[in-house]
């Protein structure tokens, strides 16, 4: 996909420069500030795709908007992607520098669904037990899933490990199904 292929490139450019001038930790702090702005406010994303708006004229909005809040190295990148007229794909190249990041700093984001918010004990012993598999450093990103009945979820990368009620049930439910024995006792 094209957007996979610019994302990386412009995300790899700011990384590698970020880390060249010893500002990368200056850099991913706003870089995780236009993150949250993409997922909370719909708005924006509709401006940057917008093609009404002229990408000058984009530019200089997010300039006034964000000149004074980011580094400059960040500015000057956001700035370098509105020139080249790849604005709509931001939100994709703050994805991927987030990616980069976090594999130079060896951190790894565990997905960890559950029917019911769990308790900071619980949390930390599945960060731990997860950490020492993969010896990592583990950030939990925490969601709630009342169709999972009871247990949890948890995904790391393209792992995933179910340990959650319904699918206890699902999987029981599909065993009696397989079961001749007891087909055959419901169908007398």
């Amino acid at each position: 996909m094209i957007a996979d292929r610019i994302a990386k490139r412009y995300a790899k450019s700011v990384f590698d420069l970020s880390i060249e001038k010893n500002q990368l930790e200056a850099v991913y702090q706003d870089i995780l500030a236009l993150k949250n702005i993409f997922e909370n406010s719909k708005d924006f994303k509709v401006f940057l795709k917008s093609p009404v708006i002229q990408t000058m004229k984009k530019l200089a909005i997010l300039k006034s908007l964000f000149s004074k809040d980011l580094n400059f190295i960040t500015m000057t990148f956001v700035e370098l992607v509105c020139r080249h007229r790849r604005e709509n794909y931001l939100e994709f190249v703050v994805a991927e520098f987030i990616k980069l990041y976090n594999t130079n700093q060896n951190i790894t984001i565990v997905e960890l669904t559950s029917a019911v918010t769990l308790t900071d004990a619980d949390k930390s012993q599945i960060m731990a037990l997860v950490a020492k598999e993969f010896v990592t450093t583990v950030t939990v990103v925490e969601k709630i899933n009342k169709a999972l009945i009871g247990g949890f979820i948890v995904k790391i990368g393209d792992k995933r490990f179910d340990g959650s009620v319904a699918t206890a049930l699902r999987k029981l439910d599909n065993n009696f199904k397989q079961n001749l024995y007891i087909n055959q006792l419901f169908e007398d």
